[in-house]
């Protein structure tokens, strides 16, 4: 309350301090008219004069201008706002004669002038003054119009994009908790098959799923870590694998060093060689071999993973159906990097096929 009483004060303070300027300006017309007439300069009728105007409108714009506030001339009611400003516009354009007359008389500051000799000389006047007063409201009422509407779309276009920003988070955490039931699933069916040919590296691939499992739920709250993190998650899962399919699997990683630091998504790269390991190794009698390679080139982190080939014929695996996890991991590097990150899986004409996958290089 005393907040809102100070700052009427201050508004009130300039108010009348605007109008003690605008006085003194048209006393400094009289001094010049009385200059260029030859006659005696005498700077207190002028100012007393000046004062008069200049005070009693300053009593009458303030509700003219909140009235011009208050009704805009804007559609559909244009011609009622019009009228309403207008009439009121010409009542203080009267109004203000008879207010300085009584004024003049109370505090003795002019000589002895009718009311009708007033109106003469300032009706017009007046009318000018009203109209400025008036259209200073209407301008100032399509400025406030205008500056809330930019606000509100700016409150708007903030809003979208916080709904965008949990929406995508959401989706993002849908994707990542596909991928570990996804994995876990394939994992087990591997431990299970694994327990009736040897138990005590059934019992080791079990302690190997526990770890990953441990690190996928470390990871579960953040949507970057280094590539070396995400080498160090692949060469646990390619233990298990190992184990699974003993000497029909063979790998390799090689990474330039330059790209370790570079972020990644958290368990982007099983999902891929899962893929790879299931057409070049899993349908198989031989085995496969399966490859992961990391390059930097400017501006990406490049990341290949290939296996040496199926059974199944190029032409086929190369428009077969993506599964639930090369669907997902493109999904999520769309939500994160937009298009510029890409997943592309081609056939090699000798056999085989190659995922390449492209992202932002950024040191984490």
């Amino acid at each position: 309350m005393l907040q809102m009483v100070r700052s009427f004060a201050t508004r009130l303070g300039v108010y009348l301090a605007s109008a003690t300027a605008l006085a003194l300006l048209f006393s400094g017309q009289y001094v010049l008219e009385s200059l260029y007439r030859g006659r005696a300069v005498t700077l207190g009728p002028g100012l007393r004069g000046a004062a008069l105007y200049s005070y009693s409108w300053a009593a009458l714009a303030w509700p003219l201008y909140w009235m011009g506030m208050r009704h805009p001339v804007r559609q559909p009611h244009a011609a009622v706002s019009l009228t309403t400003i207008a009439a009121a516009g010409a009542a203080c354009a009267g109004m203000q004669i008879p207010l300085r007359f009584v004024l003049a008389r109370v505090l003795g500051w002019e000589p002895e002038r009718t009311l009708w000799e007033l109106t003469s000389s300032h009706l017009f006047i007046n009318g000018v003054v009203a109209l400025t007063i008036v259209c200073a409201s209407q301008a100032s009422s399509w400025h406030r119009q205008a500056r809330d509407h930019e606000r509100r779309r700016a409150e708007l276009e903030l809003s979208a994009a916080h709904a965008d920003a949990e929406l995508a988070q959401a989706q993002l955490q849908i994707l990542r908790h596909q991928l570990h039931p996804h994995f876990l699933f394939n994992t087990l069916n591997a431990i299970s098959a694994l327990m009736h040919q040897d138990v005590e590296a059934a019992d080791r691939t079990l302690g190997q799923l526990s770890e990953l499992l441990r690190q996928a739920l470390d990871s579960s709250a953040i949507q970057e870590w280094t590539l070396q993190e995400e080498l160090t998650l692949l060469r646990q899962y390619l233990e298990i694998q190992h184990v699974r399919f003993s000497d029909r699997l063979a790998s390799r990683i090689t990474v330039e060093d330059q790209t370790k630091r570079l972020a990644v998504p958290p368990f982007m790269l099983q999902p891929l060689v899962e893929n790879a390991i299931e057409h070049a190794v899993a349908r198989r009698r031989t085995g496969g071999r399966i490859d992961i390679r990391a390059t930097l080139k400017d501006p990406d982190l490049v990341i290949e993973i290939e296996d040496d080939g199926s059974d199944v014929p190029p032409t086929e695996r190369s428009t077969s159906k993506p599964g639930l996890g090369l669907r997902n991991t493109e999904a999520r590097l769309a939500r994160l990097y937009g298009t510029a990150a890409s997943l592309r899986v081609h056939a090699k004409p000798a056999g085989g096929a190659v995922a390449v996958v492209a992202i932002p290089a950024r040191v984490m």
